[in-house]
């Protein structure tokens, strides 16, 4: 298990170093002994392209709502945790996304907007972007037209230039995921694409297209 997560924090780093200019904790995902992943806290992730549905590869913004961990080895169960002190512990996160409301600051619990109602996601570990835990965000409730109650989350300054410089470098953060997900896959066929992936640039003009494995698996989304 330890060698699993050391190997998974190694390619992280290999995959998201390049892009320490937005934010110098970025190959961690900022998440640490020192700053663990909480129930509550909001984070940074990335839904990849999913090309039957013809859907871009987007940022997110999610609040996290559970958390679960396995050991390293085949057919043993994901556990539920009160806190990761790295995303290398991870399984899965679940949360509840937020859509953009109005202005980069401002996002809102109702993402599904044909259905007025939330929308909760299952991340894998190599789509978790950022922890904002350190960073400023305050949680309104409100109710919609028809008296259903969702809420607003407001990002603080810090917080909106992170994931503004997020959204700007989508295509390299996409390309990042895609790098560690080859990186970290156990099968061999796989080994040449990674190789491919570090030797050639990061940076590139338009979202290389990672496809969803149905790794993540979503609700009330459009």
């Amino acid at each position: 298990m330890w060698l699993h997560q050391t190997f998974f924090t190694v390619a992280l780093l290999a995959a998201f170093g390049g892009l320490q200019g937005i934010h110098e904790n970025l190959y961690s995902t900022n998440i640490t002994q020192y700053n663990p992943l909480l129930v509550d806290q909001f984070i940074i992730a990335l839904r990849p392209a999913n090309l039957k549905e013809r859907r871009p590869a987007k940022l997110l913004l999610g609040e996290v709502i559970a958390m679960y961990t396995k050991a390293g080895y085949r057919g043993e169960k994901h556990e539920a945790v009160k806190e990761l002190q790295s995303v290398g512990h991870a399984s899965y996160v679940y949360i509840q996304l937020y859509a953009p409301f109005g202005s980069p600051a401002y996002f809102q619990s109702l993402a599904c907007e044909s259905l007025s109602s939330s929308t909760f996601l299952q991340m894998p570990r190599a789509q978790i972007i950022f922890l904002l835990a350190q960073y400023t965000i305050t949680k309104h409730e409100l109710r919609s037209t028809d008296a259903h109650p969702f809420n607003v989350a407001t990002l603080g300054p810090e917080a909106v230039q992170i994931h503004s410089g997020l959204a700007t470098a989508l295509s390299n953060v996409t390309a990042a995921v895609q790098l560690l997900n080859c990186l970290t896959l156990t099968r061999k066929s796989s080994r040449p694409a990674a190789v491919q992936l570090l030797q050639g640039p990061h940076r590139i003009d338009k979202d290389p297209v990672i496809t969803d494995n149905s790794e993540n698996s979503e609700s009330g989304m459009d």
